[in-house]
Protein backbone atom coordinates (compact mmCIF):
# COMPACT_ATOMS: atom_id res chain seq x y z
CA UNK A 1 0.00 0.00 0.00
CA UNK A 2 1.45 3.73 -0.99
CA UNK A 3 1.45 6.73 0.97
CA UNK A 4 -1.33 7.45 -1.19
CA UNK A 5 -3.35 5.29 -0.13
CA UNK A 6 -2.65 5.28 3.76
CA UNK A 7 -3.37 8.96 3.68
CA UNK A 8 -6.74 8.43 1.70
CA UNK A 9 -7.79 6.04 4.31
CA UNK A 10 -6.38 7.76 6.83
CA UNK A 11 -8.99 10.55 5.87
CA UNK A 12 -11.99 8.00 5.54
CA UNK A 13 -11.09 6.88 9.10
CA UNK A 14 -11.17 10.58 10.35
CA UNK A 15 -14.35 11.82 8.26
CA UNK A 16 -15.89 8.67 10.20
CA UNK A 17 -14.62 9.62 13.33
CA UNK A 18 -16.01 13.27 13.55
CA UNK A 19 -18.84 12.64 11.93
CA UNK A 20 -20.82 14.02 15.26
CA UNK A 21 -18.86 17.06 15.52
CA UNK A 22 -19.34 18.09 11.55
CA UNK A 23 -22.25 20.39 11.04
CA UNK A 24 -24.54 21.58 8.01
CA UNK A 25 -22.02 24.53 5.90
CA UNK A 26 -24.52 26.20 3.27
CA UNK A 27 -21.95 26.65 -0.21
CA UNK A 28 -23.03 29.57 -2.54
CA UNK A 29 -21.38 29.22 -5.60
CA UNK A 30 -20.10 32.27 -7.73
CA UNK A 31 -21.29 31.61 -11.32
CA UNK A 32 -20.18 34.53 -12.97
CA UNK A 33 -21.07 38.09 -14.00
CA UNK A 34 -24.42 39.84 -15.25
CA UNK A 35 -23.57 42.44 -17.73
CA UNK A 36 -23.00 45.18 -15.45
CA UNK A 37 -20.00 43.38 -13.91
CA UNK A 38 -21.87 42.30 -10.60
CA UNK A 39 -21.41 38.85 -9.74
CA UNK A 40 -23.71 36.17 -10.23
CA UNK A 41 -24.60 33.15 -7.54
CA UNK A 42 -26.42 29.79 -8.27
CA UNK A 43 -30.12 29.79 -6.89
CA UNK A 44 -29.10 26.77 -4.91
CA UNK A 45 -27.41 26.48 -1.63
CA UNK A 46 -25.90 23.37 -1.54
CA UNK A 47 -25.75 21.82 2.13
CA UNK A 48 -21.89 20.26 2.78
CA UNK A 49 -20.91 18.18 5.79
CA UNK A 50 -17.75 20.58 7.89
CA UNK A 51 -15.99 21.12 11.01
CA UNK A 52 -16.19 24.52 11.69
CA UNK A 53 -13.70 26.26 14.32
CA UNK A 54 -14.20 30.08 14.86
CA UNK A 55 -10.82 31.09 16.06
CA UNK A 56 -8.88 34.03 14.61
CA UNK A 57 -5.45 33.22 12.90
CA UNK A 58 -2.79 33.92 10.45
CA UNK A 59 -1.98 32.10 7.75
CA UNK A 60 1.41 32.32 5.31
CA UNK A 61 -0.25 32.78 1.77
CA UNK A 62 2.70 31.02 -1.33
CA UNK A 63 4.05 34.49 -2.01
CA UNK A 64 5.02 35.07 1.37
CA UNK A 65 2.07 37.59 2.26
CA UNK A 66 -0.05 36.74 5.16
CA UNK A 67 -3.73 37.03 5.73
CA UNK A 68 -5.88 37.12 9.07
CA UNK A 69 -8.97 34.72 9.14
CA UNK A 70 -11.43 34.50 11.76
CA UNK A 71 -12.91 30.97 10.74
CA UNK A 72 -11.64 27.28 9.37
CA UNK A 73 -14.15 25.51 7.79
CA UNK A 74 -12.64 21.90 7.12
CA UNK A 75 -14.36 19.64 4.68
CA UNK A 76 -12.78 16.67 5.85
CA UNK A 77 -13.01 13.70 2.44
CA UNK A 78 -12.80 14.91 -1.23
CA UNK A 79 -15.67 17.00 -2.37
CA UNK A 80 -17.17 15.80 -5.70
CA UNK A 81 -17.00 18.92 -8.48
CA UNK A 82 -20.99 20.43 -9.61
CA UNK A 83 -20.91 21.40 -13.11
CA UNK A 84 -17.93 23.42 -14.02
CA UNK A 85 -18.36 26.84 -14.75
CA UNK A 86 -15.80 29.16 -16.88
CA UNK A 87 -13.20 31.15 -15.03
CA UNK A 88 -13.99 29.03 -11.50
CA UNK A 89 -11.94 26.88 -9.51
CA UNK A 90 -14.00 23.82 -8.43
CA UNK A 91 -15.54 22.73 -5.93
CA UNK A 92 -14.81 25.93 -4.37
CA UNK A 93 -13.95 29.21 -5.72
CA UNK A 94 -12.78 32.59 -4.03
CA UNK A 95 -15.78 34.01 -5.06
CA UNK A 96 -18.06 31.79 -3.42
CA UNK A 97 -19.82 32.14 0.05
CA UNK A 98 -20.17 29.96 2.68
CA UNK A 99 -23.23 30.27 5.66
CA UNK A 100 -22.16 28.63 8.66
CA UNK A 101 -25.32 27.15 11.02
CA UNK A 102 -25.79 30.47 12.92
CA UNK A 103 -25.93 32.30 9.73
CA UNK A 104 -22.89 34.08 9.33
CA UNK A 105 -21.07 34.36 6.45
CA UNK A 106 -17.68 35.91 5.00
CA UNK A 107 -15.23 36.11 2.47
CA UNK A 108 -12.92 33.22 1.34
CA UNK A 109 -9.63 33.98 1.89
CA UNK A 110 -7.58 30.89 1.56
CA UNK A 111 -8.64 27.59 0.28
CA UNK A 112 -6.05 24.52 0.92
CA UNK A 113 -5.58 20.77 0.96
CA UNK A 114 -3.38 18.30 0.35
CA UNK A 115 -3.00 16.70 -2.87
CA UNK A 116 -3.94 13.03 -3.80
CA UNK A 117 -1.22 12.63 -6.36
CA UNK A 118 -3.58 9.60 -7.91
CA UNK A 119 -6.65 12.12 -8.09
CA UNK A 120 -5.01 15.12 -8.38
CA UNK A 121 -7.40 16.38 -6.08
CA UNK A 122 -7.45 17.63 -2.45
CA UNK A 123 -7.67 14.70 0.50
CA UNK A 124 -9.41 16.98 2.05
CA UNK A 125 -10.64 21.05 1.89
CA UNK A 126 -9.43 24.00 4.29
CA UNK A 127 -11.11 26.93 3.95
CA UNK A 128 -10.23 30.14 5.69
CA UNK A 129 -12.91 32.63 6.27
CA UNK A 130 -12.40 36.39 7.14
CA UNK A 131 -14.67 38.99 8.15
CA UNK A 132 -17.84 40.56 6.94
Amino acid sequence: MGLSAIVRNGVRLANRLTADLQVVVQHKRWVGQDRFGQDVYDDILVDRYALVEHKPGMRKQADGSEIIYRTTVTFVGPIVALDGVDNRSEPFDLRDFLVMPDGSTGPILDISGLLDPATGKPYLYEIALGSN
